[in-house]
């Protein structure tokens, strides 16, 4: 199973001034503040790690935004296994569960005790963000798929079949979490 976002950002950033004392959240100031920020085995530069780790502090905001960032030439920094582990929280982990359906929000910021109610999804944020705006996730992610093929040059044995295959199961989870919410999106007009 996936880790969550928030223990695999803590392990891959291993700094003192990461661990906010008041919230468990890893915030974009303490990632700003750090010193010393991955390069996850030099795949990626200082500057795109600070920007990749401020994206993923935002909680509704991290899929578009991480795949986007990937989909900008950043398709090889996914040789990395935290990376693509993170990915993978990112875009599977469930987050808040909420049945409400989008209650409004009538106080900003939202009170601690609203937060699960009120931002939470009943199917998980991956399933929102394809229910609410699709291209925000499928238009990087086919971007991504094209930049991974061009890189595997070679044989069956180059280092980006596995980079291949594994973004393959990536987009065939997408497009399988979209054809199921348009399908049951048919099935509810009959």
């Amino acid at each position: 199973g996936n880790k969550s976002f928030h223990s695999e950002l803590n392990r891959n950033v291993r700094s003192p001034n990461l661990s906010n004392k008041r919230s468990k959240m890893v915030k974009e100031v303490d990632v700003l503040l750090t010193e010393e920020l991955p390069t996850f085995n030099e795949l990626m530069s200082i500057e795109d790690s600070e920007k990749m780790l401020s994206f993923l502090t935002v909680p509704f905001l991290r899929i578009p935004l991480m795949l986007s960032f990937l989909a900008d030439e950043r398709v090889g920094s996914l040789l990395n296994d935290d990376l693509r582990r993170i990915l993978e929280s990112i875009l599977f982990e469930p987050h808040n569960f909420s049945s409400f359906a989008a209650l409004p929000i009538t106080l900003i910021p939202i009170p601690d005790f609203q937060r699960n109610t009120q931002l939470g999804t009943e199917y998980g944020l991956i399933v929102h963000e394809l229910q609410q705006s699709p291209d925000s996730c499928l238009t990087p992610m086919l971007e991504i798929l094209k930049a991974s093929y061009r890189l595997c040059i070679g044989d069956f044995r180059s280092k980006f079949v596995s980079l291949l295959l594994f973004l393959t199961k990536i987009a065939r989870r997408l497009v399988d979490i979209r054809h199921w919410l348009v399908s049951d999106k048919e099935s509810a007009l009959y």
